[in-house]
């Protein structure tokens, strides 16, 4: 969109680019999706259109753009995410009564994350406090993001199961190719919370689906 200066790009995953741009002086990022990628990205449009959200703690859409093979849609900017983040037992609750406020939202609506992971829940500040050093001991407010993969809860178990979550908060119900539901968001809010406490994540991220299944 014309409106909006690009500033390069600052991420890249498997789905799409994150770009980050600039409109009146202010800073915003975009997402554009890949081509071949359209579903994900139609997906997440009909999921935040259904989130419609007053919750301080979801990531809200500010515009979409979709015309002629262009695929984006622009976020406010937040500049870390909890991926190796650790926090002290005060603030670690606080952010975890977040994250659980958020999904409890996510969940009144109907709505399966089905991605649920610290990189994936955002916050702005100072960017301290990586893996092996002292504890956040600040409060933030966090934002829960990236909703590529999520499902209502009435979509059919051949559509959601075309969609792999990240391997280390994979949920048992997909590993045994079961009904998968609000429950597999619980368990990979319980991988989030051993990974804010601890540094660690709970299981390997270097595993492949194969050696899982």
């Amino acid at each position: 969109m014309s409106d909006y200066k690009n500033l390069g790009c600052i991420n890249e995953g498997g789905f799409s680019k994150i770009f980050l741009v600039e409109k009146n002086h202010y800073p915003f990022v975009k997402k554009v999706y890949k081509n071949k990628d359209k579903d994900l990205f139609l997906n997440e449009y009909k999921i935040f259109k259904i989130l419609d959200n007053d919750s301080n703690n979801i990531m809200k859409i500010l515009d979409v753009f979709n015309s002629d093979g262009i695929n984006e849609i622009y976020f406010d900017y937040l500049n870390n995410s909890l991926d190796k983040k650790i926090f002290n037992y005060k603030y670690g609750m606080d952010v975890l009564h977040q994250i659980s406020s958020g999904l409890e939202f996510i969940h009144n609506k109907n709505i399966i994350h089905f991605d649920l992971k610290t990189e994936n829940i955002l916050y702005s500040g100072k960017s301290v406090n990586t893996y092996g050093k002292k504890h956040i001991d600040y409060k933030i407010n966090i934002k829960i993001s990236d909703f590529n993969i999520s499902f209502l809860t009435n979509t059919p178990k051949n559509i959601y199961m075309m969609n792999q979550p990240t391997i280390h908060i994979i949920p048992p119900e997909y590993i045994f190719k079961i009904d998968c539901g609000k429950p597999c968001d619980i368990w990979s809010l319980g991988c989030c919370i051993f990974e804010i406490f601890t540094g660690n994540k709970l299981f390997s991220s270097d595993l492949t689906s194969e050696t899982t299944f």
